[in-house]
């Protein structure tokens, strides 16, 4: 059977347009023929999450991220993302946005509930939740370090400035009078000491001696008192 130009032509055409949308489709991420079901997510903040992201469960891929635009004025962003048919959940659950590491990059997953709320279906707009990054951690331990050192530094130059106000140059000259008087002190000790110890080198001999006289003074006034008492003179009195 032969086919007519213009069949030819039809199904060239009709071919064309099938290619066009499937390659349209795999650009956008969404397959033609899924029946994965579609939620919603909403975060003030997406931290620069990108259409195409995996969404898991348990670490385990069950989908992706669609599409990414503005819900509000107040600049609420609504996430709408897809996730298999094969794992079911309460509508409950939660979607996490996290840092998929430490350079960057951010992540969904579901957290999944099971209770009698009812299983989460097609088009519904989950609970939605923040888990802080490395980053984020970091900055909320070293803010208050950061804030106490400012305080320092500033309690510093308070001090400084009050030092400064108090010293001024009648204050700083007589402080030097004082510490120069200071110095004309210990200078005088200094001689003082100097003399005493040649004072005390050209009599040592004398100092010996008289210590040495003093040692039998002390001898001499033991045996007394020893003589003494050995005479009964407490019974003679």
């Amino acid at each position: 059977m032969k086919l007519s130009r213009e069949v030819k032509t039809g199904i060239i055409v009709i071919g064309g347009i099938l290619l066009f949308i499937m390659g349209f489709s795999y650009l956008k991420s969404t397959p033609i023929f899924d029946n994965s079901k579609t939620f919603y997510a909403v975060y003030p903040n997406v931290g620069g999450l990108q259409s195409g992201t995996s969404v898991s469960i348990n670490g385990f891929s069950v989908g992706k991220v669609n599409d990414i635009k503005f819900l509000d004025e107040k600049g609420n962003l609504l996430v709408t993302f897809t996730v298999s048919n094969d794992f079911k959940f309460s509508k409950t659950s939660l979607v996490e946005l996290y840092d998929t590491g430490i350079i960057g990059g951010k992540g969904l997953q579901i957290r999944p509930v099971f209770d009698a709320t009812g299983i989460a279906q097609s088009g519904d707009t989950l609970k939605t939740e923040t888990r802080p990054g490395i980053t984020d951690l970091a900055q909320q331990k070293l803010t208050p370090l950061v804030r106490k050192f400012e305080s320092a530094i500033s309690d510093a130059d308070s001090v400084l400035v009050n030092v400064n106000s108090v010293l001024d140059s009648k204050t700083k000259k007589e402080l030097k009078e004082v510490i120069g008087g200071l110095n004309v002190l210990i200078s005088s000790l200094n001689q003082s000491a100097t003399s005493l110890n040649s004072v005390l080198e050209g009599n040592k001999e004398k100092l010996d001696n008289s210590f040495k006289n003093f040692d039998v003074l002390t001898s001499n006034f033991a045996k007394l008192s020893d003589s003494l008492n050995s005479a009964g003179l407490g019974r003679t009195l």
